[in-house]
């Protein structure tokens, strides 16, 4: 079966960058918020973007000349609703033009030009709709904004006042308030502002964090070091900005103990792009002792407290509202490293690829989160099909740390993908070879490494790395079929592959593919009765895969069911079959099944979501 129709992926996972449990109020919350925040009024909420939906390719800034007011208006409409909020903010000021008379248009091009990170824009128009009389959330956050960019945190305390205190602003204008306290009044006012935010269940994470910035923000770090240990006990993972602010202060403490404590903890429950922040982390363990304040001046808190909130409802796909959240904390600090890899990841899910590479590009060389960026943005390169970027890239940060495992794996996929298996070996090796003691999750380099031996065709080595993924988990079901698959292609150890493809398939029952594999065993082994009913099952569950479809025409003329054979062979070449398939299919259809045409395929599938990655190759 061939390998480009079932593929392993390799997409870079989305940096765990908050608990993968959002607190219940965010939870709870996130939904309201995309009415909440962009309502005109009572009587004409108006919603941003929601969860679902793909954003549509990145476009040129619409030009006046090019548009009426009324073309404007419906594609810049469809933009948003598509979420592709640089088209929809140049059609949607373009339909808009100098009157508001709608407050619904204005309302949608003020989020639009936030999610776009055109702040000063946005800011023009909130003050043209504050003086037509429309008031809103958004209008004030934004005027609220600009005052507190200026540092006139006085006023910008007062505009505070007018968010109220429902829906995501429940949690959210507590902690601005409490910079902007700290920054008109000082630290006690500023504890005070986070009172209504102990109050609220599941947010008590956030307030002991903001109560620990602003406690070492005045001066009292051993206290804040205190306030951030009890907010990570708060939750049941620790968010990886936590674990770094609390490492940073028990070194500034003279605490190296508790650092390297807090390090180990992250660790431990690292998945993904986790290992190589708490590599990031525990390097700064030795480094001259940090003096300033975890946050310089209030601005910075802002800019903290809104990329927070954008997490959580990132961590539950309220990827709208988080975009707008995270370019006004980017525009208050443009160097805040997670915020920009959080806008990163939001383009890069969204497919905005080039603008994904813009922002993981301006986190900092010495951010923790560097190295997380720089394997995004290679990934990035891949999608857009610039492979030779993408190479080169992972290449100089596999060699340039030689404890790497994470850019040699994605690496060996991306030449697995581009189908140089020998080089993918090699580098699956190197990536092996780094590991120290095995753990039972490295079954997946072991699989990996396996499937690129047997597409070279070095059966041996192959073998023996699927024998050992299962030692390390013997009940993986991708590794179970691909390796007793290929045993009944050789006609080798067959009743042991037979019970490890039953496994599988009773692990994976909503699997048309390995289905298919147990079927394809029987036909292997002259159970044409077997083949048929395996190989009608999954059809039935992938009725497009023209692999399946192959397969069960064959099995049907084994059994004598010729004229159904033939359609099978006839679907199967409508689905745009590999191109040495389809002259195969054709000799079918124009002679039937004779022996040695062909009716074995040279490689097992392989499963899309094996090793919990997506998409790729």
């Amino acid at each position: 079966m061939e390998a480009s129709r079932h593929k392993i992926g390799f997409d870079v996972q989305i940096m765990d960058l908050t608990r993968r449990h959002p607190p219940k109020v965010l939870a709870g919350l996130a939904i309201l918020a995309t009415l909440a925040l962009a309502a005109c009024g009572p009587e004409e909420p108006v919603a941003v973007a929601d969860a679902e939906g793909t954003m549509v390719g990145q476009s040129p800034a619409a030009k006046q000349e090019s548009w009426t007011g009324t073309g404007a208006y419906l594609a810049g409409t469809v933009a948003f609703e598509q979420r592709d909020m640089r088209q929809a903010a140049d059609l949607l000021t373009l339909a808009l033009g100098d009157k508001l008379d709608n407050n619904v248009l204005a309302q949608k091009t003020l989020v639009a030009l936030m999610s776009d990170g055109r702040i000063e824009d946005a800011i023009k128009l909130a003050h043209r709709m504050q003086d037509a009389g429309i008031r809103s959330i958004l209008v004030s956050l934004v005027l609220m904004q600009e005052e507190a960019r200026k540092g006139d945190y006085e006023d910008a305390l007062k505009l505070s006042r007018e968010l109220p205190d429902d829906r995501l602003m429940q949690v959210t204008a507590p902690m601005l308030r409490a910079w902007l306290a700290v920054g008109a009044k000082g630290k006690d006012a500023g504890i005070a502002e986070l009172k209504p935010l102990t109050e609220i269940d599941g947010a008590q994470m956030l307030a002991q964090m903001q109560t620990a910035l602003i406690t070492d923000h005045g001066g009292d770090s051993k206290k804040a070091a205190a306030d951030l240990l009890a907010a990570i006990d708060e939750g049941a993972e620790i968010p990886a900005q936590l674990a770094e602010f609390y490492v940073t202060l028990a070194l500034r403490n003279g605490d190296e103990k508790a650092a390297r404590a807090m390090v180990e903890r992250y660790r431990t429950q690292a998945q993904g792009r986790g290992e190589d922040v708490a590599t990031a982390m525990e390097r700064q363990i030795g480094q001259p002792k940090p003096k300033d304040p975890l946050v310089k001046d209030p601005k910075q808190g802002l800019a903290i407290a809104y990329t927070q909130v954008a997490m959580e409802l990132m961590a539950d796909d309220y990827n709208g509202d988080a975009m707008w959240l995270t370019h006004l904390a980017l525009d208050l600090d443009p160097k805040l490293d997670i915020a920009a890899l959080a806008l990163g990841d939001l383009h890069r899910q969204a497919n905005h690829l080039d603008q994904a590479i813009d922002a993981y590009n301006q986190v900092p060389e010495n951010s923790i989160f560097r190295r997380p960026s720089q394997l995004s943005i290679a990934e990035s390169y891949r999608r857009q099909e610039k492979f030779a970027e993408a190479e080169g890239m992972l290449r100089k940060l596999m060699d340039g740390d030689k404890t790497d495992i994470s850019a040699a794996q994605q690496l060996g996929q991306l030449l697995r993908s581009n189908k140089k298996f020998e080089e993918a070996a090699k580098v699956y090796g190197v990536a092996i070879d780094r590991l120290g003691t095995l753990e039972p999750e490295d079954w997946q380099l072991f699989y990996y490494r396996g499937i690129s031996y047997e597409r070279a065709k070095q059966w041996p080595q192959a073998e023996k790395d699927f024998q050992k993924a299962l030692e390390l988990s013997p009940d993986e079901p991708y590794v179970l079929n691909y390796l007793a698959y290929t045993w009944v292609e050789r006609r080798e150890n067959l009743d042991q592959a037979l019970g490890m493809l039953e496994k599988a398939v009773g692990q994976r029952p909503e699997e048309g593919f390995i289905i298919d594999s147990l079927g394809w065993a029987h036909f292997m082994l002259g159970r044409y009765p077997e083949a048929v009913q395996e190989l009608e099952r999954a059809v039935a569950l992938a009725p497009t895969d023209p692999v399946l479809n192959d397969h069960l025409g064959d099995a049907y003329w084994k059994v004598g069911r010729h004229q159904e054979a033939r359609f099978q062979w006839s679907r199967a070449l409508s689905f745009d079959p590999e191109p040495d398939q389809a002259p195969k299919l054709q000799q079918k259809l124009d002679q039937g099944l004779v022996d040695n045409a062909g009716t074995a395929p040279e490689q097992p599938k392989v499963n899309s979501q094996a090793g919990g990655t997506e998409s790729g190759g």
